[in-house]
């Protein structure tokens, strides 16, 4: 590839107000940020330094920020007139365009359900939130990155049905596409930090019958319909994943998966560790962890509601830990988790009775609101037995 300029100084090189010179049109499914800097490797130019020149109002602080989240209309405006592509075009390279399919809001300032985070240090993003497929990468005439590869469903490429992969196989960095090596000037598919081409990267594929692969198609196909069809009537997709989410943390953080992955072929060859971490998101969790997650989360869901209030059912949840921490639960979901009322656990006699001894072994006042709330299940105390605890 030819030299890249990257520090051009002087007065004929102020392009604040030019146009650009070249403006390849973006591809299909393309992040912003990938767009850009293609543009910036056809002005022969590092993308940082492309920034600067051409958009002075945003010098050293474009990169600072993931562009593909953050990216505000005065920004989009301003690469509409320079690139003479419209706004809308332009919107839709942006992981903004999700916001009422992927979920009600999407902010750049903070953390968003299913975008994998790109974090940073400085400039260099030190997450590994941007994944890719090296074959798709290999086959594109300009290779480039795909928006849908910044979702945390997008674990594996359906075209060529291998895993995706989010760092360097050689040096293990993150994949950063605006930052060239210095030491030699590279393309968009390159490692920053080695020069290593993530094109020749090994594929892993996906044995084949896995349910997983079906599992991101459908997920796709929810999010650019923007709605959930299931058994009975349809709900906004944004809803849809808002339930996807709750199941997430219920079964993987709190380890409830007995049966989960009881359909799928690969989960013989991925270690499910459910990690501990610090921040219970979805983005923490591995790839392959994810793979397999979806893949049993989205076979309950597609199995309304039988399926799911089996698995509920198998895994002791209650109504309120399946609508924990949501701010709205739709009324097809609602109409699962009422089922979860409490005579849905049979809870022996002796139980209560150990429960009671308890209560008064602590000088806890014994009542049936404080024997329901030890045991987390409300027993059957309309029963001729029950009642006679209640009276001694």
């Amino acid at each position: 590839m030819p030299e890249l300029a990257y520090k051009v100084k002087g007065y004929r090189f102020n392009m604040g107000g030019s146009v650009f010179r070249y403006h390849p049109l973006p591809l299909e499914d393309e992040l912003l940020s990938s767009w850009i800097v293609r543009t910036a490797f056809v002005h022969l130019t590092d993308p940082a330094t492309f920034v600067n020149l051409y958009l002075p109002g945003w010098k050293n602080s474009f990169w600072m920020s993931d562009i593909d989240v953050s990216a505000d209309e005065k920004l989009l405006e301003m690469l509409a007139y320079k690139s003479g592509y419209s706004y809308e075009l332009l919107y839709s390279l942006t992981l903004k365009s999700y916001e009422g399919y992927l979920s009600e809001h999407i902010t750049g300032k903070t953390r968003n359900p299913f975008i994998q985070s790109l974090g940073r240090f400085c400039r260099i993003k030190v997450n590994h939130g941007l994944r890719f497929c090296p074959l798709c990468l290999k086959e594109d005439e300009h290779p480039y990155f795909r928006k849908k590869w910044r979702l945390s469903f997008s674990t594996a490429c359906l075209k060529h049905k291998c895993f995706l992969k989010d760092r360097c196989s050689r040096c293990g960095s993150a994949v950063n596409s605006y930052r060239a090596m210095r030491e030699r000037d590279s393309g968009i598919s390159y490692c920053y930090n080695c020069g290593a081409d993530l094109r020749q990267e090994s594929a892993e594929q996906i044995t084949e019958g896995s349910y997983g692969l079906w599992a991101i198609k459908r997920l796709y196909e929810i999010l650019e319909t923007g709605v959930y069809a299931f058994h009975g009537g349809y709900v906004y997709s944004f809803l849809f994943f808002e339930v996807l989410r709750s199941f997430v943390r219920a079964v993987y953080y709190w380890g409830r998966t007995n049966g989960l992955m009881d359909h799928e072929v690969m989960s013989r060859d991925i270690d499910f560790r459910r990690q501990r971490m610090r921040n219970n998101l979805i983005e923490n969790i591995p790839l392959k962890e994810q793979y397999l997650l979806f893949s049993g989360l989205v076979r309950l869901l597609e199995g309304y509601p039988g399926r799911m209030l089996s698995f509920c059912g198998v895994n002791r949840f209650r109504g309120s830990d399946l609508t924990r921490d949501m701010r709205c639960i739709p009324f097809w979901y609602q109409r699962i988790t009422d089922s979860f009322d409490m005579s849905m656990y049979s809870v022996s006699l002796e139980e209560v009775k150990n429960a009671i001894r308890y209560l008064k072994k602590k000088r806890i006042i014994v009542n049936k609101a404080n024997v329901a709330r030890m045991l987390g299940v409300c027993p059957d105390f309309k029963s001729e037995e029950m009642g006679e605890l209640f009276k001694k």
